[in-house]
């Protein structure tokens, strides 16, 4: 867990396969008037994971509603990146974002549509219960090569520093364990069928270059939402917040301006009312 700065809390949750370390180029800027806590997934990075403990949406969920409690915040505002806009979404649905602004950076939410969709939940579940293949492709991610090779099939461009971090996460088998375990685990067919409950504002930024999530999967995520707002990053791809992280916290500073100007005029108007009311009652 990594908290840096004070006031309002910002609750970053990063995606499949990456850790805490992605938000290192955005964190600074939010940690300025806010309180950014960022947090290893189960099974990702430096977490201890049991083999036998579920990595699912759903478990998942409740393990980081875990973590809040114990934090004792309660998030004004909640960013998740790919996977991690479904676990906001998850969390959200289950009360425990109430009052926060959401948002999903290249939101992996929805099932990939067509052939891969079908076929990628039997493939996940094969690929974790194959105990050599953690090692095999920890040893291949020794050569920077095949790390840029993987970074570059995001459609982004990261610097030489984002790809030493990747580099040495990539190249720690139990990481890529516990990568694998969530891929085969998480359902998101379940999330998908309840996502029209999800009434509260939700905030999708996607990068016009993603190769990882297609940007027709973010429309669609925006068609299901109650209350979407998509914006297309020109000249991002899926790891946006990493290539440009100033351009990405201007947005979500700016909503967390909206948000607080909002609740100031909700605010104003139930005293306005209370008054009027026990005015009223005088009378």
């Amino acid at each position: 867990v990594s908290r840096q700065g004070t006031g309002p809390v910002c609750l970053l949750l990063h995606g499949t396969g990456a850790s805490l370390h992605s938000w290192a180029g955005l964190t600074p800027h939010l940690a300025t008037h806010h309180q950014v806590i960022a947090v290893d997934l189960p099974g990702h990075a430096r977490t201890v994971t049991p083999r036998r403990a579920s990595l699912s949406l759903e478990s998942m969920a409740r393990d980081v509603a875990t973590l809040l409690d114990v934090l004792d915040v309660k998030p004004a505002l909640a960013v998740g990146h790919s996977a991690g806009a479904a676990l906001v979404a998850e969390l959200s649905l289950n009360g425990k974002l109430d009052d926060a602004a959401l948002v999903g950076i290249a939101p992996a939410m929805l099932l990939l549509d067509g052939l891969p969709g079908f076929l990628f939940p039997p493939l996940a579940r094969i690929a974790a219960g194959i105990d050599w293949l953690p090692r095999l492709f920890a040893h291949r991610a020794r050569d920077p090569r095949q790390v840029r090779r993987l970074l570059d099939g995001t459609g982004s461009r990261l610097d030489a520093c984002a790809l030493g971090e990747y580099e040495r996460l990539l190249a720690d088998p139990a990481h890529v364990a516990g990568v694998l375990r969530m891929m085969s685990e998480w359902d998101l067919a379940r999330l998908d069928a309840r996502l029209a409950r999800l009434s509260a504002p939700f905030l999708l930024l996607a990068g016009a270059n993603d190769r990882t999530v297609p940007l027709r999967n973010a429309y669609r995520t925006e068609a299901l939402l109650p209350d979407a707002t998509l914006e297309v990053l020109d000249g991002l791809g899926h790891l946006a917040h990493e290539e440009d992280p100033a351009r990405v916290a201007t947005r979500l500073l700016a909503l967390m301006a909206e948000t607080h100007t909002a609740k100031m005029r909700v605010d104003e108007t139930r005293t306005d009312d209370l008054l009027d009311a026990r005015q009223r009652n005088r009378a």
